[in-house]
């Protein structure tokens, strides 16, 4: 018993002894931002990343992403068709979708859009264009007899019953090339539009051809766009990838990419060593909000089981590394 308790008072002073030493080293331990942990490994194993020993870090300002998205715009939309651009022009959401992979693609470059939109042919669209406008006419000749039997307050009415608005739609079929007034035309021609206006005393009238073709130019439409916006991010990659090229600048985003990839070639086995010697421990803050390239990193440095590793909450705020002689220091 007497042998017992001394082993029992030895391991509990040798863990003393331990708790004390770590407490009066523990503001010796590096504190960094996980871009700065990124930087300071890729140094550490420059022979084995991609990244050019010369290259500035710069953050990508925001000026040179809307240059290339302009660039896009006016190559892929805006020279293409005439109604691609006016539907651009008139519809926020498609350049929402811009902006929003622009900021996604530039703080993950290496991310990929799922699922992959069909690619389109231009002409299908035209085709679906002159389709639609050549059903408006034959409508238009029977609007008198259509207008009793429809709703005053919805927007067929209101378009077939204003003399402007028969007009325009009457000069549109007659032209065959949109304006820019032109699109909220043919949105009030719309299949929905159509059964929405009908009153009871119209239930016998069949949907007129226009309404329906005016539906497959829309699908159409948004299959066009659809592609677009993915081969958006693409382009946006490739063309960013060759300024910060020209530039000799990588951004902060990129070391996290350069040393994910470099933990995943050929030499990982070498700069896993090198660069997890160094520590004894990793403290991940604020992890909730790791992301998996984050993550990825992390666990390869240190989530063998070689290492003592605690994740605390993100390490988009710090990333504490902790070595009992502070030798990374």
């Amino acid at each position: 018993l007497s042998r017992g308790l001394g082993d029992v008072y030895k391991r509990q002073e040798l863990a003393s002894k331990r708790l004390r030493h770590n407490l009066q080293t523990f503001d010796e331990a590096s504190i960094s931002t996980i871009h700065g942990f990124c930087k300071r490994s890729l140094d550490l194993v420059s022979l084995e990343s991609d990244i050019a020993f010369d290259a500035n870090l710069e953050q990508i300002d925001e000026e040179l992403i809307a240059r290339i998205k302009d660039e896009y715009i006016r190559i892929h939309i805006l020279e293409k068709s005439s109604l691609l651009s006016i539907v651009f022009d008139q519809t926020p959401k498609y350049k929402k979708r811009l902006d929003l992979i622009a900021r996604e693609c530039a703080a993950h470059p290496y991310a990929l859009l799922e699922p992959k939109p069909d690619q389109y042919q231009l002409g299908i669209l035209e085709k679906a264009f002159q389709s639609a406008i050549e059903a408006i006419e034959p409508f238009l000749e029977r609007a008198d007899s259509v207008i009793p039997h429809l709703n005053k307050r919805s927007i067929v009415f209101k378009t077939l019953n204003d003399p402007d608005r028969r007009n325009a739609l009457s000069a549109l079929a007659k032209r065959k090339r949109p304006l820019l007034n032109d699109l909220p035309l043919l949105n009030a021609l719309e299949g929905g539009a159509w059964k929405k206006a009908v009153k009871k005393s119209g239930e016998h009238l069949e949907t007129p051809p226009v309404f329906e073709r005016v539906d497959e130019l829309n699908q159409s439409l948004t299959l066009v766009f659809d592609a677009l916006i993915a081969n958006y991010r693409d382009w946006l990659f490739e063309n960013l990838k060759a300024e910060k090229e020209r530039r000799n600048v990588i951004s902060f985003n990129d070391l996290l990419h350069i040393l994910n990839r470099a933990l995943n070639d050929e030499h990982r086995d070498s700069v896993v060593q090198a660069i997890s010697e160094c520590y004894d421990a990793a403290l991940v803050d604020e992890f909730q909000d790791t992301d998996p390239i984050q993550y990825r990193i992390v666990n390869q440095l240190f989530g063998d089981g070689s290492k003592y590793l605690f994740f605390i909450g993100d390490p988009k705020q710090a990333c504490l590394l902790y070595t009992s002689d502070a030798a990374d220091e």
